[in-house]
């Protein structure tokens, strides 16, 4: 017979050490009000550097590091709000934020469009003369890729379209997440114990690591069977998010969705179609193995459920949180005290 159903913990359930702290990005939600206030406020201020970016060295310094200091605020006003969204789909009020902090992004795009083009259009000797003061020294590689843009930029009326454009673009995007984090369910399944599971991003793959091959394939299916009820939505987000690449690529002179992809670190196309021409070149390792996988287990077919399994039974592993880090931590010691600090500040601190 089977047992009452196990249901995934609500997060106030969750010791309050195996949670995010978001305190350092902000102390509370009105905290991240006064900052939101603040930058939206802030933003107006760009029209005081609009056209005047040759007129001197300070000037030029100073347009640069308020942009990056609304940059800064913006992602760390978003950061907050999605992280938020992500402690719960379904919390109504940080959905509101995240949209807040959406709007607020593309209001920064839209009143900064004019800065890409007019460091661009700056003569060569204006522009070589600034990067050689030692007071820019940290914003010379972000000033060089605004300038590799050049042939990518649109006029400055153009750019503010494009910029006001934002939460359109995000769409396909926005919402595969909310359909897969928020109104996705995956249904029950039976564990070894027949126990009534249900089924969810976080345990899948511990079902998948099963030893009873019943268990593995029921999980598997049936949480890919959720993905096949929405397969229609799913396709068409996909097909308008390619939709948005091919036009943005096309727009902005880009050969391709490709070259546009790797534009922004500075990737030759050929190095992505190298990595995949020498992975399809080296995949006899991998076949021999998954063959001695399928001998291992003792299967006469091996399907995808069945390569996460441990192929050495019998052998039970179990380590705490807090262990895991400390391994971690050891592991990586050579790397220096001040790297370990903060890696623990990170693991430990929420």
């Amino acid at each position: 017979m089977q047992k009452d159903a196990k249901q995934i913990p609500a997060r106030n359930e969750i010791p309050a050490e195996h949670t995010w702290d978001l305190t350092p990005l902000f102390v509370s939600d009105s905290n991240w009000e006064e900052v939101y206030s603040n930058t939206e406020q802030l933003i107006s201020r760009y029209k005081n550097y609009e056209g005047k970016l040759a007129d001197s060295f300070d000037v030029f310094l100073q347009a640069i590091e308020f942009d990056l200091s609304i940059a800064r605020d913006i992602d760390r006003l978003y950061t907050y709000a999605h992280l938020k969204s992500d402690e719960d789909t379904t919390n109504q009020n940080a959905q509101a934020m995240l949209q807040k902090a959406h709007s607020l992004a593309q209001r920064a795009a839209e009143a900064s469009s004019f800065l890409v083009p007019e460091i661009q259009s700056l003569p060569e000797a204006v522009i070589s003369n600034y990067l050689t003061n030692t007071n820019i020294s940290q914003y010379v590689f972000y000033i060089e890729k605004i300038l590799r843009y050049r042939e990518h930029t649109l006029s400055k009326e153009i750019e503010e379209i494009l910029a006001m454009a934002h939460e359109v673009v995000i769409a396909p995007m926005e919402f595969f997440r909310k359909l897969d984090n928020a109104d996705m369910r995956f249904g029950t399944i039976t564990d070894e114990q027949g126990n009534t599971v249900e089924l969810s991003h976080g345990n899948f793959i511990t079902f998948l690591m099963s030893y009873n091959r019943d268990v593995r394939k029921n999980a598997f299916h049936t949480y890919y069977k959720a993905y096949d009820n929405h397969k229609y939505s799913i396709a068409q987000s996909l097909a308008s998010s390619v939709k948005k690449d091919v036009f943005f690529s096309r727009v902005r002179k880009f050969k391709s969705c490709l070259h546009q992809a790797l534009f922004p670190d500075n990737i030759p196309d050929t190095v992505y179609h190298t990595l995949i021409e020498t992975v399809s070149s080296n995949l006899q390792p991998l076949f021999k193995y998954l063959s001695y996988r399928k001998e291992a287990l003792g299967l006469t077919e091996l399907h995808f459920y069945d390569t996460y399994v441990p192929l050495v039974a019998d052998v039970p592993f179990s380590m705490e949180y807090e262990e895991a880090c400390d391994v971690c931590a050891q592991a990586l010691h050579i790397l220096g005290e001040e790297y370990i600090s903060t890696l623990h500040t990170g693991l430990l601190g929420g």
